[in-house]
Protein backbone atom coordinates (compact mmCIF):
# COMPACT_ATOMS: atom_id res chain seq x y z
CA UNK A 1 0.00 0.00 0.00
CA UNK A 2 1.69 3.58 -0.97
CA UNK A 3 1.89 6.42 1.79
CA UNK A 4 2.59 9.63 0.97
CA UNK A 5 4.63 9.50 3.78
CA UNK A 6 8.79 9.98 2.80
CA UNK A 7 11.02 6.86 3.73
CA UNK A 8 13.77 8.56 4.85
CA UNK A 9 15.43 9.11 8.34
CA UNK A 10 14.18 12.92 8.37
CA UNK A 11 10.55 12.62 8.88
CA UNK A 12 8.54 13.32 12.05
CA UNK A 13 8.37 9.89 12.70
CA UNK A 14 12.28 9.28 13.76
CA UNK A 15 13.01 9.22 17.15
CA UNK A 16 16.07 11.16 15.97
CA UNK A 17 17.17 12.02 12.75
CA UNK A 18 20.44 10.05 11.92
CA UNK A 19 22.33 11.78 9.17
CA UNK A 20 25.40 13.69 10.30
CA UNK A 21 24.84 17.36 10.73
CA UNK A 22 28.58 18.12 9.29
CA UNK A 23 30.40 17.49 6.50
CA UNK A 24 32.87 14.31 6.93
CA UNK A 25 36.10 15.11 8.81
CA UNK A 26 34.07 17.75 10.65
CA UNK A 27 34.44 18.06 14.62
CA UNK A 28 31.70 19.84 16.20
CA UNK A 29 32.76 22.27 19.35
CA UNK A 30 31.01 24.57 21.12
CA UNK A 31 30.61 27.40 18.55
CA UNK A 32 28.29 25.02 16.96
CA UNK A 33 25.79 24.39 19.33
CA UNK A 34 23.23 26.20 17.33
CA UNK A 35 23.59 24.23 14.67
CA UNK A 36 23.15 21.02 16.97
CA UNK A 37 20.19 22.00 18.27
CA UNK A 38 18.95 23.58 14.96
CA UNK A 39 19.11 20.12 13.33
CA UNK A 40 17.73 18.23 16.21
CA UNK A 41 14.51 17.13 15.21
CA UNK A 42 11.16 17.74 16.21
CA UNK A 43 11.15 14.84 19.07
CA UNK A 44 14.27 16.45 20.53
CA UNK A 45 12.70 19.96 20.53
CA UNK A 46 10.10 18.16 22.54
CA UNK A 47 12.61 16.74 25.41
CA UNK A 48 14.12 20.08 25.24
CA UNK A 49 10.89 21.23 26.20
CA UNK A 50 10.35 18.72 29.07
CA UNK A 51 14.16 19.28 30.20
CA UNK A 52 14.60 23.09 29.94
CA UNK A 53 16.01 24.56 27.00
CA UNK A 54 18.84 26.19 29.22
CA UNK A 55 19.64 22.87 30.98
CA UNK A 56 19.77 20.77 28.08
CA UNK A 57 22.06 23.44 26.37
CA UNK A 58 24.21 23.16 29.61
CA UNK A 59 24.42 19.52 29.05
CA UNK A 60 25.14 19.87 25.20
CA UNK A 61 27.98 22.70 25.80
CA UNK A 62 29.16 20.97 28.39
CA UNK A 63 30.12 17.47 26.35
CA UNK A 64 31.12 19.80 23.19
CA UNK A 65 33.69 21.55 25.92
CA UNK A 66 35.09 18.61 26.71
CA UNK A 67 35.72 16.49 23.56
CA UNK A 68 37.18 20.22 22.14
CA UNK A 69 39.90 19.88 25.09
CA UNK A 70 40.56 15.99 24.51
CA UNK A 71 41.37 17.18 21.28
CA UNK A 72 40.19 13.62 20.09
CA UNK A 73 40.70 11.35 22.81
CA UNK A 74 37.93 9.79 24.42
CA UNK A 75 35.28 11.12 27.04
CA UNK A 76 33.27 9.83 29.23
CA UNK A 77 29.76 10.91 29.72
CA UNK A 78 27.70 9.58 33.14
CA UNK A 79 24.00 10.35 33.90
CA UNK A 80 25.42 11.41 37.58
CA UNK A 81 27.36 14.20 35.87
CA UNK A 82 23.89 16.13 34.95
CA UNK A 83 21.14 16.21 38.15
CA UNK A 84 17.99 15.12 37.31
CA UNK A 85 18.90 13.50 34.21
CA UNK A 86 17.58 10.36 32.87
CA UNK A 87 18.16 8.03 30.66
CA UNK A 88 16.34 9.29 27.47
CA UNK A 89 18.09 12.92 27.43
CA UNK A 90 20.88 11.00 27.99
CA UNK A 91 20.84 8.66 24.93
CA UNK A 92 19.18 12.57 23.08
CA UNK A 93 22.90 14.04 23.90
CA UNK A 94 24.87 11.02 23.09
CA UNK A 95 22.63 10.59 19.51
CA UNK A 96 23.43 14.48 18.95
CA UNK A 97 27.02 14.16 19.77
CA UNK A 98 27.48 11.04 17.52
CA UNK A 99 26.05 13.34 14.78
CA UNK A 100 28.51 16.04 15.18
CA UNK A 101 31.37 14.51 14.24
CA UNK A 102 32.28 11.79 17.11
CA UNK A 103 32.26 8.16 17.65
CA UNK A 104 29.78 7.03 20.46
CA UNK A 105 29.53 4.32 22.74
CA UNK A 106 27.01 3.17 25.47
CA UNK A 107 29.00 2.86 28.91
CA UNK A 108 26.77 -0.26 30.48
CA UNK A 109 27.55 -1.27 34.33
CA UNK A 110 28.95 -4.57 34.00
CA UNK A 111 27.40 -5.97 36.42
CA UNK A 112 23.68 -5.34 35.27
CA UNK A 113 24.39 -4.01 31.71
CA UNK A 114 22.34 -0.70 33.08
CA UNK A 115 23.05 2.02 30.71
CA UNK A 116 25.11 4.59 32.87
CA UNK A 117 26.10 7.25 30.22
CA UNK A 118 28.17 7.18 26.90
CA UNK A 119 31.71 7.19 25.70
CA UNK A 120 32.64 9.64 22.74
CA UNK A 121 35.89 10.16 20.56
CA UNK A 122 37.59 11.23 17.20
CA UNK A 123 38.40 8.38 15.34
CA UNK A 124 41.93 8.30 14.13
Amino acid sequence: MATNIPDDDNDERTFIYTQPIFPAGYAAGTKDKAAIMQSAGPDVERQVQVTGKDKFEYMLMYCLRLLEQAQGNICAFYLDDFPDCDEFTMRILQQLIGRSGYTTSDFLEPTDRKYKGFWAWLRK
